[in-house]
């Protein structure tokens, strides 16, 4: 019985503990609730930049005028110039669905997970990932 007891609570620690994304605010166990927005698409402008140059990344949602929608951009390469870069989710969260990027001196395709919610506890956030080529 104790075995029993034992494994029960091990299991229910390790689901518990399981969450949407690494970062991302609880979702307060909604798993089973339908996401509350949809990202209809994800995407830079331009598409291919020069190395050191300027692009916009864009995400557009079904309620693009919910200003209660945050945006949490998760790249690891180039620089973020105007959002703000947040140790509690490990990325850079803007209040509009759009961010200027620099990107690096290195040639190559990088990509953006970008994630949307509107900071209620119990929010299901919606993600997508975009696309950029650095080419000279």
């Amino acid at each position: 019985m104790k075995w029993i007891l034992f494994i029960s609570i091990t299991l229910l620690a390790v689901v518990s503990g399981c969450g949407h994304f690494p970062g991302a605010p609880d979702s307060g166990g909604t798993e089973n609730r339908p996401p509350q927005t949809q990202i209809l698409k994800a995407y830079a402008v331009p598409d291919t930049v020069a190395p050191g140059d300027t692009a916009r990344f864009v995400c557009v949602i079904k309620d693009s005028t919910d200003n209660r929608f945050k945006f949490l951009w998760y790249i690891g390469q180039g620089k973020v110039l105007d959002a703000e870069y947040s140790n509690t989710y490990n990325g850079y969260v803007s209040n509009t669905n759009t961010i200027k990027w620099e990107a690096p001196i290195k040639e190559g395709s990088y990509s953006c997970d970008v994630y949307a919610y509107n900071g209620s506890k119990d929010s299901v956030s919606v993600d997508d990932v975009l696309q950029i080529t650095v080419k000279q």
